[in-house]
């Protein structure tokens, strides 16, 4: 029997085929061994919303540690984020400052060293961090990240067949093709050990912690798309979940990495991770992920929460939670756009 010909199945395949072949040469063309200059700041493209940020999210029970440093070369400028997250208790600073352009590593009190690319930084802080209850506390942080798995590119080693179906799934016309070009940015993820000691005030608190490290370069619009999280967890055997979901008028893009054992540059061919359903609630965050093994509902109970504003385009929430089935604990970062779509 004939099937009946339609436009718009020939048109999805037509897509889907193209996705897929726009992914396998972005994969082609992207060594999966980083060079370490990678881990130096990039030049300016002269881009308007141009950002490269370094970001260090860390978690351990009990406890979360957000530090972030963005270089905005387009205003002559950087930003620091140092979040302090504990149960009922969350501390924090978001600031501007002028950028050192002979260190961009260094803003708003907040350091950054790289000791051994790929591996090792330093993380070193010295300011206040304010909350809704208390007065601003004098902070100390000094801690090192030590990786223990290679560099996971975005976009790059996640799931072509996840990211070539939502690809087929969007809406193509030239606003989106030229959307695209502008906003092509490059980066990675890497997981590994954030430790040492912070002291608030005239309280000591030893991190020892899984960490998720970024660091990301290209145009960063907080307006950019509707809704966006990043859930990252620890799980038993000192395993860690990271998943990514944004939400565009044009397409959905997801991906990430899932499970004990992964090494992103040579198994992730075996591992699909699929946010399927996004719930939050004030009492819970639910995430339905499919993944080789199965699929499964992932599920932080907050313990503390940030809520703040950048450049008056986004408003981003990071939050503390631990595992409904007591495993382990999580950070959620998310997202919405605050500007009318017109």
């Amino acid at each position: 029997m004939v099937r009946p010909f339609k436009a718009s199945n020939l048109r999805r395949e037509a897509k889907e085929t193209l996705a897929r072949w726009m992914l396998r040469r972005r994969r082609e063309g992207a060594a999966l061994a980083l060079p370490s200059e990678d881990e130096a700041t990039h030049a300016w493209d002269g881009r308007r919303r141009y950002v490269e940020d370094y970001t260090f999210a860390a978690v351990q029970p009990e406890l979360g540690v957000v530090v972030r440093l963005e270089w905005l070369p387009g205003r002559d400028a950087a930003r620091t984020w140092v979040w302090v997250l504990q149960p009922g208790r969350v501390r924090g600073a978001v600031q501007l400052s002028r950028a050192h352009e002979s260190d961009r590593w260094r803003a708003g009190g907040l350091r950054l060293d790289c000791d051994t690319p790929h591996r090792i930084w330093d993380v070193h802080y010295v300011g206040a961090l304010s909350s809704e209850s208390e007065s601003p506390c004098e902070t100390r942080v000094d801690l090192r990240f030590e990786a223990d798995r290679t560099p996971f590119s975005p976009g790059v080693q996640d799931d072509p067949e996840l990211l070539a179906r939502h690809l087929s799934a969007a809406t193509w016309d030239s606003e989106l093709l030229r959307t695209v070009r502008r906003a092509q940015a490059r980066g990675y993820v890497q997981t590994g050990r954030l430790s040492g000691v912070l002291r608030l005030g005239d309280e000591l608190m030893p991190l020892d912690a899984s960490c998720l490290r970024q660091h990301r370069w290209g145009v960063l619009d907080w307006a950019g798309s509707d809704r966006a999280f990043h859930v990252f967890t620890t799980g038993p055997e000192a395993s860690c979940t990271w998943v990514h979901w944004a939400e565009f008028p044009f397409v959905t893009l997801a991906g990430g990495f899932f499970g004990p054992a992964l090494d992103p540059a040579t198994s992730w061919q075996d591992r699909r991770v699929a946010p399927l359903m996004s719930v939050e609630r004030k009492d819970t965050y639910a995430l339905q992920v499919a993944h080789g093994g199965g699929s499964g509902v992932l599920t932080l109970e907050p313990r503390g929460t940030a809520i703040f504003a950048v450049d008056g385009r986004g408003e981003l929430s990071l939050t503390l939670g631990e595992r409904s089935d007591a495993t382990g604990w999580g950070l959620w970062a998310s997202q919405r756009r605050l500007l009318a779509r017109p």
